[in-house]
């Protein structure tokens, strides 16, 4: 986020008491791993935790890392199964002359 953008959403900054949601772009979600909207919807509610209790919600990320972290390794091992599991055609191999 470059300054101009935090000093926009800054309650401080902008005379707010309270910190304004504001939609950020989403990057539009793969077909690769379409499963992990429930992950950003976890962080999105650890992030307004953050304020009130920031210890709490920094545990809560680093376990939600790793979570997102497992599951992206099983999801990637299971495709890569399934790929050795494929069957290949046969093909003959060029000669350089």
């Amino acid at each position: 986020m470059s300054t101009e953008q935090a000093m926009r959403t800054n309650p401080e900054v902008m005379g707010r008491n309270e910190p304004v949601v504001m939609e950020q772009p989403r990057a539009v979600e793969t077909e690769f791993w379409p499963d992990m909207s429930d992950f950003r919807r976890r962080f999105d509610e650890i992030q307004s935790e953050f304020i009130e209790e920031p210890r709490h919600a920094v545990k809560k990320a680093e376990r939600l890392i790793d979570d997102a972290i497992d599951h992206v390794t099983k999801t990637m091992r299971e495709r890569i199964q399934r790929v050795r599991a494929t069957p290949t055609v046969a093909t003959t191999p060029s000669r350089c002359d």
